[in-house]
């Protein structure tokens, strides 16, 4: 079957691994893509972005990438952008990286029933293994996936980037 994740990376690396799951539960073909289309229904991604440089260069902010420029050049701020049915979104702008990284964490914090978590880094592995220490501290069973993004995504989130993937 032909299915779309509606995401990239360790967005289709979590929904492998709840299929993976599933069939070493036993189950058969309809079991697995039911567990694989709930697991697309139920997993959320958020970035940081140091800066929107490169992410606009690629063009992938569309329609709105001018006004987010101009905002982040007068104001000084670093872009949030959220998946939502497959398409990236600004979910919100804070004014350094500590604040948002608090913002993920708060996030983290506020998914009680968090399942798996993947955080995704471009240079900085030190907040990726803080915001995983984090995530356990909290959920002392969860093993969150630390991974660096590929060059693909790496360059449209530039430098200093932080995803989450989550579920």
């Amino acid at each position: 079957e032909v299915i779309d994740s509606k995401g990239v990376s360790m967005w289709q690396g979590l929904i492998t691994i709840a299929a993976a799951k599933a069939a070493a539960a036993g189950g058969n073909l309809n079991n697995v893509m039911n567990k694989v289309n709930e697991t697309i229904s139920q997993l959320r991604a958020v970035a940081l972005l140091d800066t929107i440089k490169y992410i606009v260069k690629g063009g992938r902010l569309g329609m709105a990438a001018p006004a987010i420029s101009k905002i982040e050049s007068i104001l000084h701020v670093k872009l949030m952008l959220a998946l939502h049915d497959g398409e990236l979104r600004p979910s919100g702008m804070v004014r350094s990286q500590k604040k948002g990284i608090d913002k993920i964490r708060d996030m983290i914090k506020s998914a009680s029933h968090l399942e798996e978590l993947a955080i995704g880094y471009t240079t900085t592995i030190e907040e990726a293994r803080a915001l995983s220490e984090y995530a356990t501290s909290l959920l002392p069973n969860l093993v969150p996936h630390i991974y660096r993004l590929g060059p693909v995504l790496g360059v449209h989130a530039g430098p200093g980037a932080l995803v989450t993937v989550f579920k």
